[in-house]
């Protein structure tokens, strides 16, 4: 996974990051296993992420963000899936 990170970013304490990478994905089978189960179309699977943080306050923060998984369990046949998330911190 590779990644930039963005300090102050349009106002002092406020941050926003993107990464980009390849989950941890299984690309061998040995024995009885079977690597691809009939009608999976094997592909590699990617994680691409962003978020931003906004500080609201000294002790409270806002941190809106998204991921975008393509090829999920590594089957090019599953649709690109699209997670918002937003998390809320509090410091004291």
């Amino acid at each position: 996974m590779v990644g930039v990170h963005f300090r102050d970013l349009f106002k002092q304490g406020n941050a926003a990051g993107i990464l980009f990478g390849q989950p941890l994905h299984r690309v061998d089978a040995s024995g009885e296993a079977s690597l691809t189960p009939e009608g999976e179309n094997r592909a590699t699977p990617y994680h691409l992420e962003a978020y931003y943080r906004l500080k609201v306050s000294d002790n409270v923060s806002i941190t809106p963000g998204a991921f975008v998984l393509f090829n999920p369990e590594g089957n090019s046949n599953n649709d690109t899936t699209t997670v918002g998330v937003l998390r809320t911190t509090f410091t004291f």
